[in-house]
């Protein structure tokens, strides 16, 4: 083997060398440092704790990954369960709604206005819809008459009067005056059937 000279100051530097990398190797932090430091250097070195620490730490973000994901499906579904919730509570009132209606006498055309009503303006409660219903579509006034009905007297014969009309050619003011206070009359109340 040849033998290689050096002087004492390269010694020196090198026992300060070894003394310092045994320091920084008693230390766990200091020791992954220089692994990775020398893994940048060459990249084929073997740096078991730089390794070690490496798979450490992909094993735990990849078991934080799956957690995170659990996490998020166990609140997707937590809030899923209670909208349906919520959309089953609200169909049911709406039911309610329409059974109380349809116990109130509303027809089956009611109820599809209703819902219509409800549809256009956005509105939830069938009730409520039902009183703007009501507001838009008011009953039919029942036919007022203060006259008494005689099924046993025959009526008079009304076309008697359109006769004498006709024969005439619409000049007998008598006639007309007669079927204008009828007419009058009628549209009074006042007039007996």
């Amino acid at each position: 083997m040849p033998v290689i000279e050096v002087d004492e100051e390269q010694v020196r530097r090198d026992t300060a060398l070894r003394a310092t990398m045994a320091k920084m190797l008693s230390k766990p932090e200091a020791k992954a440092l220089v692994e990775q430091a020398y893994k940048m250097v060459d990249p084929n070195a073997q740096t078991p704790e730089l390794d070690a620490r490496r798979m450490v730490h992909e094993t735990v973000s990849k078991t934080q990954a799956e957690l995170d994901a659990l996490k998020k499906q166990l609140a997707d579904e937590k809030a899923a369960n209670e909208q349906n919730m919520r959309m089953a509570q609200f169909e049911s009132r709406v039911e309610d709604g329409f059974r109380r209606l349809r116990q109130q006498g509303v027809t089956a055309e009611g109820i599809a206005g209703v819902k219509k009503i409800m549809e256009d303006e956005g509105i939830a409660n069938p009730e409520i819809a039902w009183a703007h219903f009501e507001k838009l579509h008011p009953p039919q006034a029942p036919v007022a008459s203060t006259g008494g009905w005689n099924f046993l007297e025959p009526a008079a014969d009304a076309n008697a009067d359109l006769k004498k009309l006709v024969e005439t050619k619409g000049e007998s003011s008598s006639v007309i005056d007669k079927l204008a206070f009828e007419a009058l009359n009628e549209v009074r109340g006042m007039a007996r059937r």
